[in-house]
């Protein structure tokens, strides 16, 4: 059995993944709705003794649904994070003091701490970073979902399960 030192010493970093829709997720949902709509009006009409025929449309309208549905799935990728140690989060942010609000304004910071909390070293790329959350297609709710998304990994604490009590 391993002892309550031991696994404390094996703590691992803290990680998430930062959702981010990278195609037209109304078509897509358009697209799975139309398949699942075929398919249960064919399954509407089955016959008593349904013959090869029809289990032949049966099964291929069960992989238009089953395609669609995966199609819609590669809408969003998921980016890999992960909680950066005090003195990464202090490279980033060292010599930043809240506003007046008690508040930081993320928007110089974001690529950097995108970049920095990233696990795949290929985009570990600030300034790549940067370009992409300065176009057009990047809205100002994507962008503060990142926010939060980074700012609970990095600033909170998850309180767990509740213990025996």
């Amino acid at each position: 059995m391993t002892s309550l030192r031991e696994r404390i010493e094996a703590k691992a970093r803290r990680t998430t993944t930062l959702p981010i829709l990278v195609g037209d997720a109304t078509s897509s949902t358009a697209a799975v709705t139309e398949a699942l709509r075929q398919l249960q009006n064919h399954q509407a009409t089955k016959p008593e003794e349904p013959d090869e025929a029809y289990a032949a449309e049966e099964q291929r309208l069960t992989g238009a649904v089953q395609d669609a549905v995966k199609a819609q799935q590669e809408m969003v990728v998921h980016v890999q994070l992960q909680a950066l140690p005090a003195d990464e989060w202090e490279a980033v942010f060292g010599g930043v003091e809240p506003d007046e609000n008690g508040e930081l304004a993320l928007d110089e910071f974001r690529a950097a701490l995108l970049a920095a909390c990233c696990v795949d070293e290929d985009l570990r790329d600030e300034d790549w970073w940067a370009r992409q959350l300065t176009g057009p297609q990047w809205t100002k709710g994507e962008k503060g979902a990142a926010d939060l998304i980074l700012l609970d990994l990095n600033l909170t604490a998850p309180a767990g399960p509740p213990g025996k009590g």
